[in-house]
């Protein structure tokens, strides 16, 4: 049986509690960028989600929020949110700033979530 990858969301969001308040946040943190998109964009019926090895160069084309660069966390999955073409980071910015900062070229682990 394939690896249930929801999981990596709901620990990358631990904070929350649950998976579905999990998966609530990423889809909040996403609409960030797409306001006019409705509540509960990102669900579990509604989208794909794989599993990637990021390296230094996927990170590149990853569209992040902010530029801070100090993570609560050093290690975790990256929660990604495909649309159109982009790739936005909703979880794992603060680590992917710190890696660019400091010239890190090591692979670390990511989530992709896509609309069907």
């Amino acid at each position: 049986m394939a690896e249930d990858l929801w999981k990596r969301v709901e620990a990358a969001f631990w904070y929350v509690g649950t998976r579905e308040k999990a998966i609530g946040e990423a889809d909040r943190i996403f609409r960030k960028t797409y306001r006019d998109f409705p509540e509960n964009y990102i669900s579990e019926p509604t989208c794909t989600i794989t599993f990637e090895r990021l390296t230094r160069e996927s990170i590149e084309s990853l569209e992040l929020r902010h530029t801070l660069n100090r993570p609560q966390f050093g290690t975790g999955t990256i929660v990604i949110v495909e649309h159109e073409g982009h790739r936005h980071v909703v979880d794992g910015t603060k680590r992917i700033n710190r890696w660019k900062s400091q010239g890190i070229t090591e692979t670390d682990e990511g989530v992709v979530i896509a609309r069907k």
